[in-house]
């Protein structure tokens, strides 16, 4: 959105977030991210690669979002040093790319068994590779973003060979094989296309855009049906990225379908309130928001906020800019250590719970991609320039300088602190402009504008439009209403959260029981760290005003009446983007006084129930849960039971298994505990499910599941014996950590299905 002309102010809150972002891309090794494009290659890389996800089968995809965030944050802040390194960078693709125009993180082994048309594949793996597709698709939208944000243009030549070489090898499959391999993620392979088309009007791209559309996805989203519970988020929602863009290139209103169902469905019906979305990766039933340390994956809304930037170019409707502000005040702007750079995975907003991030060296997750192409978009929202139509619609303390048109407009603000914003027309050539500006949904009392001596206002979602012939000098001044209100979720009037215009405010916890790091390799390692419990908010007041103050408008601090039970607790409420290692809650349980005498004894889920107890859990057939695990196996396959809103693996024939590492604490008395489905067992069923539990290789039980016959998650515990503990040597990061294993026993048998597995402490 008009963001090569756009600058935000220096020491203004997105801009200091921005320098710390930029800080963090100049911090990294350029080498060390090419090592496994030298691998792809076959080549010797001058350093090694780095650690986490770029030592696994998905390595290559951290230099492609690398490239887009050089791209983007070169164009922020015209910083020389960021166009050498991106030039630098495309200069050794085009050294390594093959002749034939293949350039990845790894062999090209994957792909040369899919054009085969015989392949396995599942959610997560393509001829038993981690998301090929996926991390590849990485490097094709970073020499996009080099093109066309860098304006490097060998980044296109290397681009298009490397599209060639997908339609060459891919073009003798069948449409019946091309639509099994997009079973498996495969990033936004559409879109990326799609563009490409666009810039070179290239049929071929064109045919490949529309092959990477998956139908069993799109056709439904088409129709208006949310068929999205259970599937894996962050694997869709680049695919509607794909939809929205082969709209814009063949006008066809399938795709503009696609991208407005899936929008409202997800925004309206499967979001919290900061603007993230998905528990532990995942979409469960509509209109819930569960409380989560896993919950809204950061790349989920890194993608949602260019989903909301194509239906905005499209519509001009106000809506998409109060997600995309909402999304990147609460979300984005909150998911930076400002401190370091270092990013957040998973948002979690289980209350108590804290921010865990990657370190520089060994983390390289999805969310640390997206993450360090962030801060160098904050400039693409702000402003939108068509023919005369100017929109302002986030107001953040920015510049817009159009030199051929000798315009430069200013917005000065202090903006969430302050609610008063002006923009002033440094420059303007007796310029006519509809200037729009956005009226937000959180407004208490209508905008007031005000220019050339005469006042505006408006209530309700939209924009007001001022057009003049604009000089050098004029000025236009806004006041934006704010005040607290409150949010309630979708599936429990008393969870509610508390905002000051579009800013959740969160209370700070401190740092009772808090680990000794929260910047660590692996961000699940701290989901199983001892919690606290937080009281609920007890009053009679409907306005917020009346039992919150604001007691330091310079950071927005308020604190609460000590009205919490127990213990009359007040909490002290700050911006959620502006909490950092300690814990918080962003969600509260509210209750009038008379709900909260008759509320009885709490009951607590599940989870709740087996945490205290748990050391380590594996959520079968989750993606990131196996992956952090170490996950392996033979014949397994993994579903969805909408049922228990769970994940369930199994294994199947002679040679089926599966195994994990999981920590343990050799000292103790544990256990593991295996989670079943009641429906599962040959009393109820014509197959039989006879298989072996195994840790280290031992024997710790032969299985045969008979049904409950209830639809219910049943738990099973295994005690390990002491002796086999005894044994378990410490890994390298000082953690006891174990195989725990499942194998088949019979041809004719399946191991599980298992949905959860934990070691636990035994009393």
């Amino acid at each position: 959105m008009s963001s090569e002309f756009v600058r935000l102010e220096k020491d203004s809150l997105f801009e200091i977030s921005q320098a710390v972002g930029k800080q963090y891309l100049l911090d990294l090794d350029v080498e060390r991210l090419l090592a496994p494009i030298y691998e792809g290659a076959s080549q010797i890389p001058p350093k090694p690669s780095y650690g986490g996800w770029e030592s696994l089968e998905i390595k290559g995809h951290s230099i492609g979002h690398y490239l887009s965030a050089l791209a983007c944050m070169y164009e922020a802040t015209k910083d020389l040093e960021l166009k050498e390194r991106m030039d630098y960078i495309i200069e050794t693709f085009s050294l390594l790319q093959r002749a034939d125009g293949y350039l990845g993180g790894f062999l090209s082994t994957p792909f040369e068994q899919v054009f085969t048309g015989e392949f396995h594949v599942d959610h997560f793996s393509l001829s038993h590779y981690w998301v090929p597709w996926y991390s590849i698709h990485k490097i094709y939208a970073g020499l996009m973003d080099a093109y066309q944000i860098g304006k490097n243009v060998e980044a296109l030549n290397i681009l298009k060979k490397l599209a060639d070489w997908a339609y060459e090898g891919s073009r003798l499959m069948s449409d019946e094989q091309f639509q099994r391999m997009l079973i498996c993620e495969y990033g936004g392979m559409n879109e990326v296309m799609a563009e490409l088309y666009e810039i070179t009007q290239d049929e071929r791209y064109l045919y490949l855009a529309k092959r990477f559309t998956q139908h069993l996805i799109m056709d439904p989203l088409a129709a208006g049906v949310d068929d999205l519970q259970g599937r894996h988020a962050n694997t869709q929602i680049p695919k509607v990225l794909g939809a929205a863009k082969l709209y814009e290139v063949t006008g066809d209103d399938y795709y503009y379908r696609v991208a407005k169902f899936f929008f409202e469905t997800v925004v309206l019906h499967r979001s919290y309130v900061i603007g993230g979305n998905s528990s532990g990766e995942h979409f469960g039933p509509s209109d819930t928001e569960p409380l989560s340390r896993e919950a809204a994956e950061t790349c989920n809304t890194y993608n949602m906020i260019k989903l909301a930037k194509y239906l905005f170019k499209w519509t001009k409707d106000s809506k998409y800019i109060d997600f995309i502000e909402r999304a990147t005040y609460n979300h984005i702007l909150a998911s930076q250590d400002p401190h370091t750079g270092c990013k957040i995975y998973f948002t979690s907003n289980y209350p108590g719970h804290f921010k865990v991030y990657g370190t520089k060296e060994d983390s390289f997750w999805c969310c640390t991609g997206t993450g360090m192409e962030n801060p160098g978009r904050y400039t693409h929202h702000i402003f939108f320039k068509e023919d005369e139509d100017f929109y302002v619609n986030l107001f953040m303390a920015s510049s817009f300088v159009k030199e051929d048109e000798q315009l430069k407009v200013v917005l000065q603000t202090d903006f969430p602190i302050s609610n008063v914003v002006k923009l002033v027309f440094e420059e303007a050539n007796q310029l006519f402009l509809n200037v729009k500006i956005r009226v937000p949904y959180w407004l208490n009392a209508p905008i007031e504008v005000r220019f050339k001596g005469q006042s505006y206002e408006a209530n309700g979602q939209g924009y007001l439009m001022i057009s003049d012939t604009f000089h050098a000098d004029d000025e236009i001044e806004i006041v934006l209403p704010m005040g607290l209100h409150e949010y309630v979720s979708m599936d429990d009037p008393h969870k509610v959260a508390f905002m000051y215009g579009p800013v959740v405010l969160a209370a700070v916890l401190g740092c009772e029981h808090f680990p000794a790091c929260d910047i660590v390799p692996d961000h699940l390692s701290l989901m199983t760290q001892q919690t606290i419990r937080v009281p609920k908010i007890v009053t009679d007041y409907q306005d917020l005003n009346q039992w919150i103050e604001l007691v330091n408008q310079k950071t927005l601090t308020f604190k609460t009446a000590p009205n919490a039970k127990p213990g009359d607790v007040s909490f002290t409420l700050k911006p959620f983007y502006a909490i950092h290692h300690e814990r918080y809650t962003i969600y509260f349980s509210k209750y009038r006084s008379e709900e909260f005498l008759n509320l009885g004894d709490e009951t607590l889920s599940r989870d709740e129930l087996l945490f205290d107890q748990t050391v380590d859990l594996v959520k079968t057939g989750e993606q990131q849960s196996e992956i952090e695990h170490q996950f392996k196996s033979v014949e397994s396959y993994a579903g969805y039971l909408a049922d228990v809103n769970m994940w369930w693996r199994d294994a199947r024939g002679i040679d089926g298994s599966f195994s994990y590492e999981m920590e343990v604490i050799p000292n103790e008395k544990m256990a593991l505990l295996v989670s079943y489905f009641g429906l599962n067992g040959e009393n109820l069923e014509p197959v039989k499910r006879v298989f072996d539990l195994l840790v280290n290789d031992e024997l710790i039980q032969t299985e045969r599941l008979m049904a409950t016959k209830n639809v219910e998650v049943v738990d099973v515990v295994y005690p390990i014996s002491s002796d086999l503990l005894a044994n378990v040597k410490p890994n390298e990061d000082g953690k006891y950590k174990v195989t725990v294993s499942f194998r088949n026993r019979f041809e004719d048998s399946i191991v599980g299905g298992i949905l959860e597995v934990r070691t636990i402490l035994q009393a």
